[in-house]
């Protein structure tokens, strides 16, 4: 019996290991908190990329390049930038208040456990996407060698911790049309992995985003194409197709404002002065 346990529990580990979100389970989510980790012993790794002698060292030096923490950081950011403009991920949670309330603030120690998610209840979240990195680094390609990522991505309710979506991913630089590196100059300029890595996290963020978009969703018409009410007279095809004139002025001419902005009032002479020469005052000569 504990046998058959065993057995049928791999099956359903197997059977989950991606579940595909529909679009009548994400309009049950209202409010998600997105939240990344590194798992314990993720990385970097370095094994077999360059001489065993100075693995310890390479891995110190692309740990400089880009840390664990910028590694879950960058996957969580770059997939809350390409879902932002739809619902409900415009009405996430702020990457701030997540990381407050579950006490990883911006450094470099980075959770490798899954922390207290009962905690994100007290922001209103009712669902969360856990954004997890197994493993990355460098690995062997012939005599070069390569950078990679990969991890797993799920979204459960936080009210039954049920999933609703489970997802992996898993790049690679030769993969994603980028070129191999040599661990001797990874070793004195380890510049050109960090960028390799921050361009597989990005590529891995657009592959999660597009499964966190079902393509069945019920779409949610804006106010402006909701249609008219029914119960006022039905316009025929060709009277909604024309354009109706404007009814005719029937104001009569009389009442019919002058136009003042066209002709300019011309200007008021003094009135002639009428007076008789004898009615006129005497002007005084001059002594």
């Amino acid at each position: 019996m504990k046998l058959r346990s065993l057995c049928l529990g791999a099956l359903a580990t197997l059977g989950c290991s991606h579940a595909q979100l529909s679009g009548a389970d994400l309009d049950r989510v209202q409010r998600p908190a997105y939240v990344g980790r590194v798992a314990e012993g993720a990385g970097p790794q370095a094994r077999g990329a360059g001489p065993e002698q100075s693995e310890a060292q390479l891995v110190t030096a692309m740990n400089a390049a880009i840390g664990k923490f910028e590694v879950s950081e960058r996957l969580r950011s770059q997939l809350s930038v390409a879902l932002k403009g739809e619902k409900p991920w415009s009405n996430a949670v702020p990457a701030s208040q997540v990381a407050s309330v579950l006490e990883t603030f911006l450094v470099e120690r980075v959770p490798a456990v899954p922390p207290d998610f009962d905690r994100l209840k007290s922001t209103g979240a009712d669902a969360v996407v856990e954004l997890v990195v197994e493993s990355y680094g460098l690995q062997p390609v012939g005599s070069t060698a390569e950078a990679y990522v990969r991890g797993y991505a799920r979204m459960f309710l936080l009210s039954s911790g049920s999933e609703l979506w489970r997802g992996t991913f898993q790049r690679t630089a030769t993969a994603q049309g980028l070129p191999t590196l040599d661990a001797a100059r990874v070793l004195e300029n380890a510049g050109p992995y960090g960028d390799q890595v921050r361009a597989l996290l990005d590529g891995a963020a657009l592959q999660l985003a597009a499964e966190l978009t079902p393509p069945d969703r019920r779409r949610q018409t804006p106010a402006k194409e909701m249609s008219a009410p029914t119960d006022g007279p039905t316009k025929t095809e060709d009277e909604a197709g024309k354009t109706r004139a404007p009814p005719p002025d029937l104001t009569p001419p009389a009442q019919l404002p002058s136009p003042t902005d066209r002709i300019k009032p011309k200007p008021t002479q003094p009135p002639p002065d009428l007076t008789a020469p004898s009615e006129q005052p005497a002007t005084p000569k001059s002594p």
